[in-house]
């Protein structure tokens, strides 16, 4: 899709879409303006109080890169090891990437303005270093600025930018960065300004800017707590601003904002407790995305509701949604990632396919060119899991191995340089 396009689509959305509070604009003018250069039409949520324009890299790929919101961000130059990483998780977030390594240690690559690396430093780096103080991971979520991990107890622990109900912590040393009010979970998820995660009972817990149910009495405000109502829950998926449960018997909830459907209930009301998708059963995996989400049902086929300016709900048109519709020509699905732009899935052969925004080769099929309907990733075989990020676009290998593929201005795809790429390549096993 052409970036006229995504121009013209703005003014059909303004109409239905709130205003960014005044106060807001004056701090977010600036990264706003840069931001205009990669997306452009981007959809507000119906909520207020958070920001709604994301930050964008630099075009430069110099050693010293002037990064999306305050001081400049140099990278490393220090000789990396080449060899390739071997991990057991992968997840890719704005302009980094973290993955899981033996004994449930972690490294990081990416963007680090916010110490998103976990490495006790501020400096972007193009290739993996260490999240400083992590062990016993069994699980990993990057999202826009921060990273977070589920420790073998059940516990949580986070690093980078802290959502409200989060310590802060770079790097999670100890029991800094533990999120108060979870114990027990299983499944963890991060969006723009909140997080989740699943815990015994599969009942869910939500923390941050934008969590829909109100504190119990006497409890922290800012702890995590329960979304009511949820019980049996065996999935979770928070996208921008807004989250979805796979529940028991293979039905699907969503909550939040609702600007274009991405609900799936029919309308494009917000909704503050959880409704449930229409037309939608046999469920095994879902996927929220920017302001998308998909699922995967029984017949190993995808459905996608919501936005769909870049083809990201996959049906062949650029029409959004607000009920499921067919993702075309995917059979055989067993996993499932949603970007903010765009959507992923790897089948049972061990390939993978994406579609939607193209801007960047996150789709990894050697072009720059949007997308409607899938396409495969060149050079890809034997996919454990996908992660889509925010410009790029990471694959777990089932020999361990991970390779990225799109944006890599601020090093997100770990290869050791900054050199964009429309196809896989292999990340590197250390700075």
């Amino acid at each position: 899709m052409d970036r006229s396009r995504r121009r013209s689509s703005w003014s059909a959305l303004a109409t239905r879409v709130l205003p960014a509070a005044i106060s807001l604009a004056l701090v977010v003018v600036v990264t706003a303006c840069a931001a205009s250069t990669e997306r452009v039409g981007a959809p507000s949520p119906t909520t207020t109080g958070a920001p709604t324009s994301a930050s964008s890299p630099p075009t430069t790929t110099s050693s010293s890169t002037s990064s999306p919101a305050g001081p400049s961000s140099p990278t490393t130059t220090t000789v990396p090891d080449r060899s390739p990483l071997v991990a057991t998780a992968v997840s890719a977030g704005e302009y980094f990437s973290c993955a899981l390594v033996a004994g449930g240690a972690a490294r990081c690559w990416g963007f680090n303005v916010n110490g998103q690396l976990g490495n006790n430093s501020h400096d972007t780096t193009n290739a993996p270093v260490d999240v400083v103080g992590l062990a016993g991971a069994t699980a990993i979520n990057a999202s826009v600025s921060r990273a977070c991990a589920l420790l073998a107890g059940g516990a949580v622990q986070c690093w980078g930018d802290a959502f409200r109900g989060e310590p802060g912590s770079a790097p999670p040393t100890g029991n800094a960065g533990l999120v108060e009010g979870v114990s027990g979970a299983t499944t963890i998820t991060s969006g723009k300004y909140s997080a989740c995660a699943l815990v015994a009972g599969g009942r869910a817990k939500c923390w941050g800017e934008d969590v829909i149910s109100p504190p119990a009495p006497g409890v922290n405000p800012d702890a995590a707590r329960d979304v009511a109502g949820i019980v049996g829950a065996t999935g979770i998926s928070a996208g921008q601003y807004h989250t979805c449960v796979l529940l028991t018997g293979g039905t699907v909830q969503c909550w939040g904002d609702n600007t274009i459907g991405q609900l799936g209930n029919g309308t494009t009301t917000r909704s503050e407790t959880p409704v449930p998708v229409v037309g939608l059963s046999g469920v095994t995996a879902i996927a929220a995305g920017g302001f998308h989400t998909c699922a995967i049902v029984g017949d190993r086929t995808v459905r996608c509701w919501g936005w769909n300016d870049n083809g990201q709900l996959g049906d062949g048109t650029t029409t959004s949604a607000t009920v499921p519709v067919a993702v075309d020509g995917l059979t055989d699905v067993v996993g499932i990632s949603a970007g903010p732009f765009r959507t992923c899935a790897v089948l049972a052969s061990g390939r993978a396919r994406c579609w939607g925004e193209n801007y960047r080769g996150e789709l990894g099929d050697g072009t720059n060119k949007d997308s409607a309907r899938p396409r495969d990733v060149l050079n890809l075989a034997g996919v454990a899991s996908i992660s889509a990020g925010d410009f790029h676009t990471c694959a777990l290998l089932t020999d361990g191995g991970v390779k990225c593929w799109g944006r890599n201005v601020l090093g997100g795809l770990g290869t050791g340089d900054n050199t964009d790429s429309n196809f896989p390549v292999d990340v590197i096993a250390h700075a």
